[in-house]
């Protein structure tokens, strides 16, 4: 898929490998550095306002690289990161009212309807009732259970992906969502 978005985008795509434990002799081991990012980036920025990062890997390396764009003057907006392992799953907020709260869902041309009290997640209370909604990590730290919560209130227990622009289009994250009020969700 890389290689095809290179032949399609080839002015506004590039592709760089850096192999830690390479298979053949013709590419000498390196990792990315935050002194090597900021040299690449450096080197191959055009605009800076149309440039979009996305980052994959371990937790530390991700933190590395979000920490370099960031201190080099890029907006958060900009920078996306899935992570490969989830270290822990948060607990749930703390919540005052626990009493059931009903949650309208719309989702690939369907409408559900169900209840979710607390300490449940939106996502669980969906999983409970046979309604099988995208989710990857549980963890709030992968986006893939993205919602947009058009009426009511949800609290995340936590959020590793969405933006303060993402929050304030009315996006959340179900696998750590948790229902203050009566919802409306859409996919």
């Amino acid at each position: 898929h890389l290689e095809e978005l290179i032949k399609k985008h080839h002015a506004q795509f590039k592709w760089i490998n850096f192999l830690s434990n390479p298979e053949s002799h013709e590419h000498h081991p390196q990792k990315l550095t935050n002194f090597l990012l900021e040299k690449l980036v450096l080197e191959n920025k055009s605009e800076t306002e149309n440039i979009f990062f996305y980052l994959c890997g371990p937790v530390s390396f991700m933190r590395m690289a979000q920490f370099t764009l960031k201190w080099m003057g890029f907006d958060e907006n900009h920078i996306r990161k899935e992570n490969f392992t989830v270290d822990f799953i948060p607990p749930p907020p703390l919540i005052s009212d626990a009493s059931p709260k009903q949650i309208v869902i719309h989702y690939n041309k369907k409408i559900y309807q169900l209840e979710a009290s607390y300490p449940t997640t939106i996502l669980q209370a969906a999983l409970d009732k046979n309604i099988q909604l995208p989710y990857s990590c549980r963890s709030g730290r992968c986006a893939t259970c993205v919602a947009k919560c058009t009426k009511g209130k949800i609290t995340m227990s936590n959020n590793e992906v969405l933006t303060d622009k993402d929050l304030q289009e009315g996006l959340v994250l179900t696998c750590v969502g948790y229902a203050e009020t009566d919802l409306e969700l859409e996919w």
